[in-house]
């Protein structure tokens, strides 16, 4: 015979400082209380009440370290500040004695610095170089430029661009060469002016076309004389009509001049010293192509090729550098400089010359022509 019965659990409070306490009852089944929950009952693996396995519970547990351990006791407020304060007196200490020890370098710093400030301040590029060195010159009857060619601020430049008399030649030669033409266009007219009077009837229209084209001409023939011949009888020459200017724009009092007689080369005293200056490399030597540029008072005109070798004119077998580029007026008295920055020649406009090629006197015979005037030997380098 079986018999039922039923147990009720009595709710109790339990301590959890207390280790737990089986309920009463049956001694003979003993129960376990889950370590996580609390849950009380009969040995099993796993509690009922929250599903853990409560061995690995335990050993998870055991391996976590105790947050109490190992924990520092933070410093007090008087601490950390006393701390604080001796390492800004340490730190103070270090700065005035890198000061004390810094003074001498820093002042050889500071000039070292400021050298090295002017030095950068010079310009290194040999197209910037050369610019610095060309001036614009203007007189009445042309624009042109030169350039320093020692540290006494002596100017070459053309000798067309500033004597007078070479400039009255050749206005009386444009000058005489007009009165010419205007005489045969006056011939040509009276002739034409007959035909359509006492000429046949047949030929009468076409001469009188012919005599209105060349009225047309004549009155242009006329000014051009008009001009050229006023030019040559109104040029008076002045030393203060010469108008030198450097680079910077400030302007240049001419005192001295000098001009050769056997080529197109002028010097120029300007009372000045330390000027920027153009050093000089004879054409000997030098390959037989080399890029240069010429300057003139309008800006650079670059690149040309040099070809180093001389050429002869038909009217007096000079020589002349001649460059593969046509030169414009603007670069007339003008240095022609290579890219190593040294001067090879004056750039120069020759009558008999070739309009595709442009030219230059060597500098050689600048220093021939110009040498014993010239006040410093810088020149020459």
């Amino acid at each position: 015979m079986i018999t039922f019965c039923s147990l009720r659990w009595k709710p109790r409070a339990v301590d959890e400082g207390a280790p737990p306490k089986r309920p009463q009852g049956r001694q003979d089944s003993p129960s376990v209380q889950c370590p996580r929950c609390n849950h009380v009952q009969e040995p099993t693996p796993e509690c009922r009440a929250c599903g853990i396995v409560v061995a690995k519970y335990e050993a998870r547990v055991r391996a976590e370290p105790d947050p109490q351990e190992g924990a520092e006791t933070p410093p007090s407020s008087g601490a950390w500040k006393s701390s604080l304060a001796g390492a800004a007196i340490v730190l103070g200490v270090v700065l005035i004695g890198a000061l004390l020890l810094r003074g001498p370098q820093a002042d050889a710093d500071r000039s070292t610095e400021a050298a090295a400030g002017v030095a950068r301040a010079e310009p290194t590029n040999p197209v910037e170089v050369a610019r610095r060195a060309t001036v614009r010159i203007e007189s009445g009857w042309g624009k042109g430029a030169g350039f320093f060619i020692n540290d006494a601020c002596q100017i070459v430049t053309t000798r067309s661009l500033v004597d007078p008399e070479l400039q009255r030649d050749e206005l009386d030669g444009k000058a005489s060469s007009a009165e010419k033409k205007l005489r045969r266009q006056r011939e040509r007219v009276d002739e034409l002016a007959e035909q359509v009077q006492h000429g046949p009837a047949s030929g009468r229209a076409r001469a009188a076309r012919r005599l209105e084209e060349e009225r047309t001409s004549l009155e242009r023939a006329k000014r051009r004389f008009d001009e050229r011949n006023g030019a040559s009888r109104s040029l008076w020459f002045s030393r203060n009509e010469l108008r030198v200017t450097d680079v910077d724009g400030e302007e240049l009092q001419v005192s001295q001049q000098y001009v050769s007689q056997r080529r197109d080369l002028a010097l120029l005293w300007v009372g000045r010293q330390g000027c920027p200056y153009l050093e000089g490399r004879p054409a000997e030597g030098t390959p037989k192509k080399l890029r240069v540029f010429a300057l003139g008072f309008q800006g650079v005109r670059s690149p040309l090729t040099y070809r180093a070798h001389t050429i002869g004119l038909e009217d007096d077998r000079k020589p002349f550098l001649m460059v593969d580029k046509h030169f414009g007026r603007s670069v007339k008295g003008g240095p022609l400089v290579s890219y190593g920055g040294k001067v090879l020649g004056v750039t120069a406009f020759p009558r008999h010359r070739s309009h595709r090629r442009g030219h230059a006197i060597p500098i050689e015979e600048v220093w021939n022509e110009l040498g014993a005037h010239l006040e410093s030997p810088l020149a020459r380098r």
